[in-house]
């Protein structure tokens, strides 16, 4: 894909030292834009491809006991921080332009091993505070915001140690 910008062709900040962490987030936020125009042509579940984690996924992943599904809505969340023009495609997931945040509802509609529980109290994502939920009539259909702190370890810009200091799991 060819990016405008001071982007490279796969989509990686010309700033970004390839392999690096960060870099490996790119590459899955790309794989993740991927999926989401494959969808929007149709083709749902065998858009999905399996993705590589970025190393600083599978730490979060081991240190908080996440799935691959919560992986996948911490994706959607960081790929919307990192790609503005990620929104658009969402909400053209979703079937409607305003709905251009990541949700429990779009993740349940683009990954074939959903999990009802990624939602419960006590599942990682909210028990742990990973994410933030905005006000909305529905849970499923809450707008999903990745807390900072979050968003700066998943894209390797600071250390596990913050989170340790706030009392999370090290």
């Amino acid at each position: 894909m060819i990016m405008s910008g001071n982007k490279r062709c796969s989509g990686i900040p010309l700033s970004v030292a390839p392999g690096s962490p960060l870099a490996q987030v790119h590459q899955a936020v790309d794989q993740l834009r991927h999926c989401l125009q494959s969808s929007i042509q149709g083709e749902v579940r065998a858009a999905l491809p399996c993705f590589t984690w970025p190393s600083t996924f599978e730490s979060l992943a081991q240190r908080f006991s996440l799935n691959p599904f919560e992986q996948f809505i911490l994706l959607l969340c960081v790929a919307m921080e990192l790609d503005f023009q990620i929104a658009q495609l969402y909400g053209q997931v979703m079937g409607h332009e305003r709905l251009s945040s990541p949700t429990f509802a779009l993740a349940l509609a683009l990954f074939p091993q959903a999990d009802w529980q990624a939602l419960a109290a006590h599942s990682p994502l909210l028990r742990w505070q990973l994410l933030e939920l905005a006000p909305h009539p529905t849970l499923a259909q809450a707008p999903l915001k990745i807390q900072p702190r979050v968003l700066a370890l998943s894209t390797a810009i600071s250390r596990p140690r913050r989170l340790r200091r706030a009392g999370h799991p090290t």
